[in-house]
């Protein structure tokens, strides 16, 4: 089910475009406008020591079902939401592989066929999310690390893509910041591990 309507969101200036009536997003500015990380480049892990309290990293890369709970009626839409504005107010920097599209429509259809969301709904959500800031990086910078991840971890190549991305910093601190525990589970004991931060106590800082 969908949450409430909410206002429609002003892109900041160099940030992803407002998409087109027909669903489409405009194209994104690069990422290289704000961001000298680069790909293959480990960075250090952004989770905090035992004891220490989490911060929120200065660049998050957006999980496809992070940005889909702040539009649903889901455990921590809240803390989603709360992710998205922090990129429109510029208190954090969003980005994502532009991988995040198709996911994030197959997901809003998935949900229309369900019957959990309405035809209107569906393409409401998908116009609003076309307008938040969240800088796209192409996929094809980013395989050659995915990849390595796939075989370190076992993970799918889609969720590889998006740990590729956040594994691309190299002064300024990253995290993947998702929902999805069984992907955390499958990264525990790997390099990649600390890379990744749960919605639930990222979300809460915000």
């Amino acid at each position: 089910m969908a949450r409430g309507a909410r206002s429609a969101p002003t892109p900041a200036s160099g940030h992803a475009g407002s998409g087109h009536a027909s669903g489409a997003r405009a194209a994104a500015s690069p990422i290289a406008q704000t961001w000298s990380g680069k790909t293959g480049t480990l960075a250090d892990p952004p989770a905090a020591a035992p004891g220490e309290e989490v911060s929120v990293p200065e660049i998050l890369v957006v999980d496809t079902n992070v940005a889909l709970k702040a539009y649903l009626e889901e455990d921590l839409a809240d803390e989603a939401e709360a992710i998205l504005d922090a990129g429109l107010s510029e208190e954090t920097t969003l980005v994502a592989p532009s991988l995040i599209l198709p996911e994030f429509r197959h997901a809003l259809d998935k949900r229309r066929r369900r019957g959990e969301l309405s035809a209107d709904e569906a393409e409401e959500i998908w116009n609003e999310f076309a307008g938040y800031p969240i800088f796209l990086e192409e996929l094809d910078p980013l395989m050659p690390a995915a990849v390595e991840v796939v075989r370190v971890c076992g993970c799918t190549v889609y969720d590889a893509i998006f740990v590729a991305l956040a594994e691309t910093g190299s002064e300024e601190r990253l995290a993947l910041i998702t929902a999805d525990e069984r992907l955390m589970r499958t990264l525990e004991g790997t390099p990649y591990a600390g890379l990744v931060l749960a919605l639930g106590k990222v979300g809460g800082l915000l």
